[in-house]
């Protein structure tokens, strides 16, 4: 398997699809995401192809449709992706963007729950300021 910044914004919506249908047929497929995404059949056929060969679908044949598998489980995908995500910043600017996601995106009690927890064990030996690592001996 590739590693996860090897998938475009539009792989991504395939994969999302299909992680929350799993066994969708192509033309299931092209159904769901063309009238949102303006996508031709080809363009989800070639996607789907991609990821495939990427590593990140399975396929199996029934009849003369395909049906198409995850190969890679959601979760782990997600915290790959958010991770890197996180290591393009500054970690003087880490927490800062983690706030501001927190007001946005959507989450529940029990994720709330959790982070609190996490929160509190971090707390206890949490440094008083982040140090800047973009430039060695630097504050940014």
């Amino acid at each position: 398997m590739e590693a996860i910044s090897n998938i475009s914004e539009a792989e991504f919506a395939v994969m999302n699809l299909i992680w929350a249908k799993p066994g969708l047929t192509s033309h299931a497929i092209s159904d769901l995401l063309a009238p949102d995404h303006n996508w031709s059949a080809s363009t989800i056929k070639t996607m789907l192809a991609r990821l495939v060969k990427k590593g990140f679908l399975v396929t199996q044949q029934l009849g003369k449709q395909y049906q198409y598998t995850a190969l890679v489980d959601e979760d782990h995908i997600s915290i790959e992706y958010t991770q890197t995500l996180f290591q393009r910043l500054c970690d003087r600017h880490q927490g800062k963007a983690l706030q501001e996601l927190l007001k946005t995106v959507p989450i529940s009690q029990t994720d709330i729950a959790a982070m609190q927890d996490i929160l509190q064990a971090r707390a206890k030996c949490a440094p008083e300021a982040v140090s800047c690592h973009c430039i060695p001996d630097s504050n940014c």
